[in-house]
């Protein structure tokens, strides 16, 4: 019985690795959708982290630490109304990992730009080994600020400037 699970779970281990290809995902209480002119294997993947889902989350840490009514304010005040978007970058080599090669465009449904802003030049990808792979992976997380409300599904581009790809997501905030 053994024999026969090993195997199933290898190959259940190596989709999860490549599960690049996903076409959907929930994360921080907010969905995010691969476009289809997203490339087979990006590069590059956004996490969205609402205002909303960093009210509740200030309100739980303040909770659980007990802070005084000021310390919650002050954290309250410094939360973006747009919360923030985050890109996670992955690649087999340090340097394609960095994020100061990555660009991204925030655009309302319209297609109105809100930010576009690039990677932090300041960027110092991790490296994690992939037994299944057989290979080291370099990955990096960058943070980007938006300060307009972003209550209705959104885009965000990623722009590749070193492959010169682009990846499209749409975003539909507080959804899960």
């Amino acid at each position: 019985m053994r024999t026969k699970v090993l195997p199933l779970l290898l190959l259940t281990i190596a989709i999860s690795i490549f599960s690049c290809t996903r076409k959907a995902y929930t994360n921080y209480g907010s969905k995010v959708v691969l476009n289809k002119n997203t490339p087979k294997y990006p590069d590059a993947y956004i996490q969205y982290q609402s205002s909303l889902f960093l009210l509740e989350k200030a309100k739980d840490e303040a909770k659980v630490q007990m802070w005084d009514s000021a310390r919650l304010q002050e954290r309250i005040s410094n939360i973006p109304k747009g919360g923030y978007i985050i890109l996670k970058t992955i690649s087999i080599t340090q340097g394609a990992a960095k994020t100061n090669y990555f660009e991204i465009l925030v655009t309302d449904s319209a297609g109105n730009k809100i930010l576009r802003e690039k990677g932090s030049e300041n960027s110092v990808p991790d490296s994690t080994y992939s037994s299944t792979l057989n290979t080291l992976t370099w990955s990096d997380t960058d943070f980007f600020r938006v300060d307009t409300p972003m209550n209705t599904p959104f885009k965000v581009f990623v722009f590749n400037t070193l492959s010169n790809t682009r990846g499209e997501f749409d975003i539909y905030p507080n959804i899960e």
